[in-house]
């Protein structure tokens, strides 16, 4: 928990203050979310994940992060904090969930594709 809690300060607390800084902001949710999941895989499993597992944990948690700001961009905007998504505007960030969303139906349909092939052609 004392590692939350550091984190938690940097993200509010200046000089730091994470919140205020532009992609750092990001950090906060591959930082907090992902450490409880590789723990509980790895006592599951016994290993630690393969590296491009967390590089994809820690992509998914910096856009879950980055979409939560997208909701507070106008209160951030009023406070004066800097955040990714006040630094960027509204239109990169439509425009990159339409992306990922994008992505992610193409890997799913192209799973579900690959999965039917091989039950019902072989």
């Amino acid at each position: 928990w004392f590692v939350f809690y550091i984190g938690s300060l940097l993200y509010n607390v200046p000089p730091v203050r994470l919140k205020g800084r532009p992609i750092a902001d990001l950090s906060i949710g591959p930082a907090s979310g992902l450490p409880p999941i590789v723990m509980g895989y790895a006592l599951v499993a016994g290993q630690v994940p393969a590296g491009g597992v967390l590089v994809a944990g820690i992509v998914l948690f910096a856009l879950f992060e980055f979409v939560d700001k997208l909701f507070d961009m106008d209160a951030d905007k009023a406070a004066g904090v800097t955040t990714t998504a006040v630094w960027i505007g509204w239109r990169a960030p439509t425009w990159l969930s339409h992306r990922v969303v994008q992505w992610l139906l193409a890997i799913v349909g192209t799973l579900a594709a690959t999965w039917a092939w091989a039950v019902y052609a072989g």
